[in-house]
C-alpha cells in the first residue's frame, strides 16, 4: 500500500471520527482501513449498528433509499439511490416493498445528509430493496 494511500486514509479517519483516533481499538481501526481499502466510506464498526435499508426524505424534495446508519451527530446512506420518480399510485409508502416498474432511481452514491435536513424515514422490506442497491 502506498504512503499516499495511508495518508488519505488517516485524513479520512480524522475527518470522520475526529482527531482522537487513538480512542478506538486497533481492531476497529483495521476494520475501518479494510472498509476504506474496499471503497466503503463508512463502517458499522464505528457506530456498532448494522445498517438497514430505509427511504430517507430530506428537505427540498430529495428522497433517497439506501443502507442507513446514524450516530448522534451524523447520518450515512451508503449505496444510496435518489428516487427521481416514485412511480406509485398510493404514495411514497408503497415503495417500502421495493420499487415499482415506473420508479426511476439515480446512480448509486454515498450520501451524508445533515441531520437537520432529514424530515423522516420509511422502514423498508430489506429483501425487496437489496437487489436494487448493488
Amino acid at each position: 500500500m502506498s504512503n499516499q494511500h495511508d495518508k488519505a486514509f488517516e485524513a479520512y479517519f480524522d475527518k470522520k471520527y475526529g482527531r482522537h483516533g487513538e480512542q478506538y481499538s486497533d481492531e476497529i481501526i483495521e476494520e475501518a482501513r479494510s472498509a476504506w481499502n474496499a471503497g466503503i466510506t463508512h463502517t458499522t464498526a464505528i457506530s456498532n449498528v448494522e445498517p438497514e435499508i430505509k427511504i430517507v426524505i430530506l428537505d427540498r424534495g430529495f428522497v433517497f433509499v439506501g443502507y442507513v446508519t446514524q450516530t448522534e451527530t451524523e447520518m450515512y446512506i451508503d449505496k444510496a439511490r435518489c428516487i427521481r420518480k416514485w412511480g406509485t399510485t398510493n404514495g411514497l409508502g408503497e415503495l417500502k416493498n421495493g420499487p415499482t416498474k415506473e420508479t426511476v432511481l439515480d446512480a448509486i452514491c454515498t450520501v451524508r445528509p445533515l441531520l437537520r435536513a432529514v424530515l423522516f424515514t420509511v422502514d423498508c422490506n430489506q429483501s425487496k430493496w437489496k437487489p436494487h442497491l448493488v
